[in-house]
């Protein structure tokens, strides 16, 4: 399967690749990650050593050959046929040989990427922190976050697995594109601003542009993929239970408010809006009944108490609470007013 795919990656640098060979090769490096390493970086060597200009990997390998007898006497061909299948017997070996080694390096190199030492940081409830990576992009981690990366980014690509909710800011490199691994998912982008939200207790993962695009991609190593582009003031929903996708326009600056301290909720269910105070406060909650959970309130919030929050809230009479030094008890009968 491997060397398939070697002769596809060859086929399409040189120009000889069909339609149909085009599409089976881009669907499978957008499958893996490795696979994509592996692209590159048979390219950037195509690329270094000039040979875009040839149509076919066999006349590469003809020309290497010829210029390797450049200076060599030519004997006169009495029998030109009589040394053709000499000549193509070589260049075979060299292909084989050549590619044999290429393939010897490339797992060597694979194995020392995945062998890197990885950092890890993580955020309690409560707090959030400010993350520079080594490419010097800059990451916001959000309360009850973990992220984690290499010490040292491999040149074809810079990735990342983030559980919770984090701001990026990615340096520019069309050459290294950027992964953020989520669960069933994952963003991919050159350099641009965005907001990415995956924790674990959540079934939705929301993806949101704030400048340039993203490429939000779902089951990204399977045969039914998905991709989403994303502009600037767009959310992307993805439902990790039912794997539909929702795109909605928004107010990004609203949707990072939590970088600036800020809570924003809009028409957000009870439930959802104590589960974000409990991380953005560090508190524990109950709730006395189930009929209030679902009802839905919308308020800004900046630099107030945790009490200030929920009295604003409670002014529409949906609820009351209780706080203790243990948690925060909600009372209610339901969303009669909705």
């Amino acid at each position: 399967m491997q060397e398939e795919y070697q002769k596809l990656i060859l086929l399409y640098l040189s120009g000889e690749a069909s339609a149909e060979q085009k599409q089976r090769l881009f669907q499978w490096v957008d499958a893996n990650p490795d696979h994509a390493a592996l692209y590159q970086t048979y390219k950037k060597i195509w690329d270094h050593a000039s040979f875009r200009e040839e149509q076919a990997p066999e006349r590469v390998f003809a020309k290497v050959l010829s210029r390797i007898d450049t200076d060599r006497p030519k004997p006169v061909a009495t029998h030109p046929k009589k040394y053709a299948w000499m000549v193509r017997a070589a260049a075979v070996i060299f292909v084989v040989g050549f590619t044999w080694l290429f393939y010897q390096w490339l797992e060597s190199s694979a194995d020392q990427t995945n062998t890197l030492p990885l950092v890890e940081v993580t955020t309690k409830k409560g707090e959030t922190t400010k993350v520079t990576l080594p490419d010097s992009s800059v990451v916001w981690l959000n309360a009850d976050g973990k992220l984690t990366y290499p010490e040292v980014f491999d040149s074809l690509q810079r990735m990342v697995t983030l559980t919770g909710e984090a701001f990026f800011k990615v340096k520019k490199n069309p050459d290294s594109p950027f992964i953020i691994k989520l669960p069933e998912s994952q963003v991919k982008v050159l350099g641009t601003s965005f907001n990415v939200r995956a924790y674990a207790e959540e079934d939705w993962i929301a993806t949101t542009v704030v400048s340039g695009r993203v490429a939000f991609q779902t089951h990204p190593e399977e045969k039914d993929k998905t991709e989403t582009l994303i502009s600037p003031d767009h959310k992307v929903l993805f439902s990790r239970t039912t794997g539909s996708l929702q795109r909605d326009p928004v107010a990004a600056s609203q949707e990072i408010a939590w970088i600036r301290g800020g809570l924003v909720f809009q028409n957000s269910p009870l439930k959802d809006i104590l589960a974000e105070l409990s991380r953005h406060y560090g508190i524990s909650y109950h709730f006395s009944s189930e009929a209030v959970k679902n009802c839905k309130l919308t308020g800004t919030f900046y630099d107030k108490s945790l009490e200030e929050v929920l009295q604003a809230l409670a002014m529409t009479e949906i609820f009351d609470f209780t706080i203790t030094e243990e948690a925060v008890l909600i009372r209610g009968e339901g969303c009669y007013q909705q």
